[in-house]
């Protein structure tokens, strides 16, 4: 029952728990659909929150009657990723020196617990208003701490504690990945509302706390196959995971369909995973991607330069041949260094090297990558490619029809289980549009 409404209400663009517990008890469809059940917002927000499973077997079956009814072929299937403001304050996030000196204060006023039971009995007469959130008793702390050497003490609830020790917690997350990854960043600050959110930029370019969904996407009928729920900012390490929890989450079904994805997820690591794999991905290259895009590239900007990957040689526009010279090793990434002597006698050196002898093309790509080029400079690639056009529809139905610009729950398990349910309210649409021309046709 719960599922019914739900999903019905998701389809009608309402997500709020309030909102479809009113429904149920005043909308006529909606009433009908719960048997005269009036379920309170509580245990709807709980349904959402505690079935992850249940509602990812829900978009497995709206995958699977899709494709049964004819409606999704599952030939070209294509990933993509856009952030969803999380339901975090930005004015409630904490810098990772205040949250760390907030930790170590709580720490040390336990040990002294016993001594001010003594002293005051059941108060320590020294509290602080209950009304001062979280964030404010922080920053009240910190403040004291580098003005008054012998400061009141500030009061921190149960609560309190489990909200520091939560952010600490996702903070030390942040570092370990940094190390795997071989990233550093200056400073870190998340909030103490979703402390699971990240900083990412908008398409506006502005940094919000957000999380990254990821959805593949069947390319002919706009099916959402798998929706995911990533901290990562970029795209650049979700080639892999998506690739895996496709095949957890569906097995062998798309072992021959093409995976299209954009070229932000074309990395070193991703490319040697998709050979291994034998997966038929199609991604382009940084230049590839953008040769043609944009009219003010310059002539001789590399994008323009051709390269041969067979006889490994860069071509420059005025068809002369830059040849390989070597290969070094820079941050532990191998870079080969292309250029020719002919430099000298061109006409256009003054436009194309003006501050060095010869022009220089640095090529970072690996083996994997260079491959994966190749493949997609054959005409057959880049007619598959052109169909990824049509995976950016469910964000755009999600956006602007559905109004989901940001979560209404907290937390990445959470928001997960939110962006599944659009997904199977998005497939559900299309399947009812489908069965209902196919019907009267």
């Amino acid at each position: 029952m719960l599922s019914r409404i739900v999903v019905m209400a998701y389809v009608d663009g309402i997500t709020s728990s309030r909102k479809i517990s009113r429904l149920a008890e005043e909308n006529i469809p909606y009433i009908y659909l719960t048997g005269g059940e009036k379920p309170k917002y509580r245990v709807i927000e709980y349904f959402k929150i505690e079935n992850e499973e249940f509602i990812k077997e829900l978009l497995a079956l709206t995958v699977a009657v899709a494709r049964k009814s004819g409606l999704a072929t599952l030939k070209n299937i294509g990933t993509d990723g856009t952030t969803i403001k999380g339901n975090a304050a930005s004015n409630s996030s904490i810098d990772e020196e205040d949250i760390r000196k907030a930790q170590e204060y709580i720490q040390e006023c336990k040990k002294i617990d016993t001594e001010e039971n003594e002293k005051y009995g059941d108060k320590r007469g020294d509290e602080v208003p209950e009304e001062l959130t979280t964030h404010q008793k922080v920053k009240k702390l910190v403040k004291k701490m580098k003005n008054d050497e012998n400061f009141e003490k500030i009061e921190f609830t149960e609560k309190d504690e489990e909200k520091i020790d939560k952010v600490i917690e996702e903070m030390d997350k942040i570092h370990e990945q940094d190390k795997e990854r071989g990233n550093s960043r200056k400073s870190l600050k998340l909030s103490l509302t979703d402390p699971e959110s990240r900083w990412m930029k908008n398409k506006k370019g502005k940094a919000e706390l957000s999380y990254n969904i990821q959805t593949t996407t069947d390319c002919d009928s706009g099916i959402i196959i798998r929706a995911d729920v990533t901290q990562d900012p970029t795209d650049h390490y979700q080639l892999t995971i998506q690739s895996e929890g496709l095949k957890e989450d569906y097995g062998s079904i798309f072992d021959n369909s093409n995976r299209l994805f954009d070229t932000i997820y074309n990395t070193a690591d991703s490319m040697e995973y998709v050979y291994e794999n034998n997966l038929n991905v199609f991604v382009p290259s940084r230049s590839q991607a953008s040769k043609g895009k944009n009219p003010r590239l310059k002539k001789f900007a590399k994008a323009n330069f051709t390269y041969d990957y067979e006889k490994n040689f860069y071509i420059c526009p005025n068809n002369q041949i830059l040849h390989y010279q070597n290969t070094y090793n820079q941050n532990g990434k191998d870079k080969k260094v292309y250029y020719t002597n002919a430099c000298d006698k061109c006409p256009d050196k003054d436009e194309c090297a003006p501050k060095q002898n010869w022009k220089v093309i640095t090529h970072y790509a690996t083996d994997y990558q260079d491959l994966m080029a190749q493949k997609m400079e054959e005409e057959g690639s880049k007619e598959i490619y052109k169909k990824r056009i049509l995976i950016e529809r469910p964000f755009g139905h999600i956006k602007k029809n559905l109004g989901y610009t940001y979560t209404d729950l907290r937390g990445t398990k959470k928001v997960k289980s939110e962006i599944n349910l659009i997904a199977v309210a998005n497939n559900v649409k299309l399947l009812h549009n489908h069965l209902k021309t196919s019907h009267f046709s």
